[in-house]
């Protein structure tokens, strides 16, 4: 309920059909992602701002985007990943880079 809390106080709600969150195991919820829409690896891109979400991506084998904050610099670091400050850009990218009729994007918040 909290992470609902915050992604409604972010605005983000008009944008996602769900929100997951802890105590759930992140690549626990991706397999229960793709499961639940029926979705391919390839048909998502999970966008986060931390290590641990890049590597839960990696270990599903999912596309990743970055989510560029004052403290992305330190946690990437060694990390070739692209980045976008907000949903316009992500969304630019996402047109720019996938041929997908509807894509769909894992963000952790």
């Amino acid at each position: 309920d909290e992470l609902k809390r915050i992604v409604e106080h972010r605005g983000l709600s008009p944008y996602l059909e769900a929100v997951y969150g802890a105590p759930s195991k992140k690549t626990a919820i991706i397999k229960t992602i793709l499961r639940k829409w029926r979705l391919p690896a390839a048909a998502v891109v999970y966008v986060g701002d931390s290590i641990g979400d890049y590597q839960a991506a990696a270990s599903a084998n999912l596309p990743f985007v970055g989510r560029r904050d004052s403290r992305v610099s330190q946690l990437f670091k060694g990390v070739q990943v692209p980045f976008v400050s907000h949903l316009e850009q992500l969304d630019r990218y996402l047109k720019s880079h996938y041929r997908l009729s509807r894509p769909a994007a894992l963000a952790s918040c």
